[in-house]
Order: structure tokens, then C-alpha cells, then sequence
């Protein structure tokens, strides 16, 4: 992915971090545990942008190693300033290098996934896989399927200017889709995530909120009227 193909990032330096944990940071952590708190386990962060992820982990599993990685550099040097410890390198996700294979205990990606068109989702979780040691794991945080459907998604946003021009973003992956992509995993398994909170709409139609629907109190949408069941898929490498 170029890093013009995306462009709705600023809101991370914009926003800054969060004073408490966000919640889908807190998940994730439940779902790591047990390896990341292995003694000097290496961690992998796709997508890293400011590190807060990076920084949160980090202070819960003191004894572990991370790497964050994004495209956009005014990103990473906020990471940098705020997580010291941690390695921060700026590359794209679909062009990892050789000297990270086999090399992680865990690879992580929140809120990724929905930016890639299926050839380079496909690419994407598999180079994900590809850096992880032999009884390791993939965590994946994003929008998933489990009716047997695939979207991919462009859209742009109208404003007192004008249009915006095209971006990627909210694509939706089928569970047989990532399983097709992971064919060579011993294991590929889903666990919902409940937000658990009411969130107001906010300026950015591409930022979510929740409303009340399909039974749920807190279903999470967004201005394209897309209704955003995260869940968190845990990708067991062989």
C-alpha cells in the first residue's frame, strides 16, 4: 500500500492518546496474554501509527521485545517520542522485509485489514503470517463477515469544498475468506468485540459511533451507513 491510498490518518496525531486504554486495546491484550507474557516474546504492530497500542502492550508485558511499523513518518516520530523503548520503522505492510521472517511471537494489525482490496488483503495476511515463528500468532482487529460475503470499498467525502478525492477503507472480509487466505495456518478462529459504550457521531462521517440496532445496545456504524462488527481473528501459524 502507498501512503496515498489512504489519507484519513491525521486524527491520530490530531486526537493524541488516549488518557485511559481504548477498549479494543484492552481486548487484544486478554487475547495475547499468554504469549506475550513470555519472557523476552518479540511483538509486531502493523499499522502502528502513534504507538499508543505499542505503548499500552508494552507497559502491561514488560518483558517483551516490540516493533511497530506504518507508512506515514509524521506518525512514527510521534511513536518514537513517546515509546523510546520500541523499534518503529516506517514501511508498508504489503513489503515487509526478508529479515523479518519467522521472527515474531505475535503480529498484530488494528484497524488495517479494511484498507486492502481482496489481491492485496490476501498478500497482506499472509505476509503477516510469514513473520511469525513456527507456533506463533496473527491477531487481526477488523470488520468481519460471518455470512459469507466480501465488500470492497471505496468512498469519498462532500464538504463546504467539494469532494474529496476516492480513498480506501471499509472493506469487509468474509471468515471463509481469511481462512481461504490462510490455508497453511494449524488454526483460524474469530472472537467478537463489544464496545460495551455509547459513542456520539462525530465531525468525521468516517469515524464510528454507535446506535441501537439488530438487538444490540451499542452497534458501531459509520457515515456510510455501514453497520461495523469488529471482531478479532487469531491466525495459529504452523
Amino acid at each position: 500500500m502507498k501512503s496515498g491510498d489512504y489519507v484519513n490518518y491525521e486524527h491520530y496525531i490530531r486526537d493524541g492518546w488516549h488518557k485511559e486504554p481504548k477498549r479494543i486495546f484492552v481486548f487484544l491484550a486478554e487475547h495475547i496474554a499468554g504469549l506475550a507474557a513470555q519472557d523476552r516474546a518479540r511483538v509486531l504492530d502493523i499499522g502502528c501509527a502513534t504507538g499508543e497500542l505499542v505503548g499500552y502492550l508494552s507497559h502491561r508485558f514488560r518483558e517483551s521485545r516490540f516493533t511497530g511499523i506504518d507508512v506515514f513518518e509524521p506518525l512514527l516520530a510521534e511513536a518514537r517520542k513517546f515509546v523510546p523503548a520500541a523499534e518503529f520503522e516506517a514501511m508498508s505492510a504489503l513489503d515487509l522485509p526478508g529479515k523479518f521472517a519467522e521472527t515474531f511471537d505475535i503480529v498484530s494489525a488494528v484497524g488495517v485489514l479494511d484498507i486492502f482490496d481482496h489481491d492485496e488483503a490476501r498478500k497482506f495476511v499472509q505476509a503477516m503470517m510469514a513473520c511469525c515463528r513456527p507456533g506463533g500468532r496473527v491477531y487481526i482487529l477488523s470488520p468481519f463477515n460471518e455470512y459469507g460475503m466480501d465488500l470492497n470499498s471505496r468512498h469519498r467525502k462532500w464538504s463546504a469544498t467539494g469532494a474529496s478525492e476516492w480513498e480506501r477503507g471499509n472493506s469487509i472480509y468474509s471468515h471463509e475468506a481469511i481462512r481461504d487466505f490462510a490455508k497453511s495456518a494449524a488454526n483460524v478462529s474469530f472472537a467478537p468485540f463489544d464496545i460495551g459504550m455509547s459513542m456520539a457521531r462525530r465531525e468525521d462521517p468516517q469515524r464510528t459511533w454507535t446506535v441501537e440496532a439488530l438487538g444490540k445496545q451499542h452497534q458501531l456504524m459509520n457515515g456510510l451507513k455501514l453497520l461495523m462488527d469488529l471482531q478479532l481473528c487469531t491466525i495459529e501459524c504452523a
